[in-house]
Order: C-alpha cells, then structure tokens, then sequence
C-alpha cells in the first residue's frame, strides 16, 4: 500500500567560490515531512526553523543525480506556472535549476512523492 505526499519546492543557487546549491522542500506538515525524508534518504535534513521543510545542499554533481532522482519512480515533478509576464512560458519545461528568470533561483516547482507503507503485522 501506498500513499502520495505532495512539497513546494525552490532551488537557490550559489556561485559564491565553487558552485554549490540548496533545495528546499515544504510539505503541509512535520508528518508528512518525516515520511518524505523515507524516502529521499541521505543528503536530505529536517529544517532547524521549521520541521515541514526538508533541506539539501549540493555542488553541481550532486545536482545532477538529484535532478535524474527527481525523475525516478516514485517521485513526479512539476515546474509551477511562472507569473512573470514576459516569460510565455519559457519555464514550462525547464529544470529545476533554470536560470531563465534569476541567476539567484531556479523556478518554483512542485514534488509529489509516492511513500510505500510498512506493514507492521
């Protein structure tokens, strides 16, 4: 059995020295965070500040694996709408560490996450 938990999810480059970057994941609860953290493993903490958001930092490499992770079973990523107005939906089909709009960010997405239930029978 299994069930799906959803996560607003933002990338913030950082090009200070080596490329490094840091993702965020908000999901609607600390539940529904720590069930997540199941599944995304090691790389990934709960948030200091807020316990519904998981956080991952990583060079560029890693990046790339997380990207391909993203794409993986389980696991369904969604680019939200971009509200610039001049964007005519450039970032429709673009990764999650697009700098079409921002050097800074990538654009907002969506992860829906399918987490397999343990039987404790």
């Amino acid at each position: 059995m299994s069930y799906q938990i959803t996560a607003n999810g933002f990338l913030a480059h950082h090009f200070h020295g080596e490329y490094w970057c840091s993702v965020g994941l908000e999901f609607e609860n600390e539940e529904a965070a720590s069930d997540a953290l199941m599944k995304l493993g090691e790389g990934w903490t709960i948030g200091e500040q807020h316990k519904n958001v998981l956080v991952w930092h990583g060079n560029s490499k890693a990046l790339d694996v997380l990207k391909e992770r993203f794409k993986g079973d389980g696991f369904k990523l969604t680019i939200k709408p971009c509200k610039w107005s001049d964007c005519r939906n450039h970032c429709r089909d673009a990764e999650i560490d697009s700098c079409n709009h921002s050097i800074d960010y990538g654009p907002p997405f969506e992860l829906t996450i399918t987490v397999e239930v343990v039987d404790q029978n």
